[in-house]
């Protein structure tokens, strides 16, 4: 895995138009859970979730590395 174009495509595709949570501060709110689809589709591993403040977190497990 190219951890460097992997977060560059993500960056991309991380809109206000793909989440009504999404702030140039942070673009990454409200995108774990299909980012955490997309990136066990192209690198297979586990999703898990974790409730955090009240929401759902979801992140990846793959080759035994936590990307959260």
């Amino acid at each position: 895995m190219n951890e460097q174009k992997v977060l560059s495509a993500l960056h991309q595709s991380w809109t206000i138009h793909s989440s009504k949570q999404w702030s140039a501060e942070n673009p990454a709110l409200g995108q774990c859970n299909v980012t955490a689809l997309v990136l066990q589709d192209q690198f297979g591993g586990d999703i898990f979730k974790t409730q955090v403040d009240g929401s759902w977190h979801f992140y990846n497990r793959i080759h035994d590395v936590i990307l959260n």
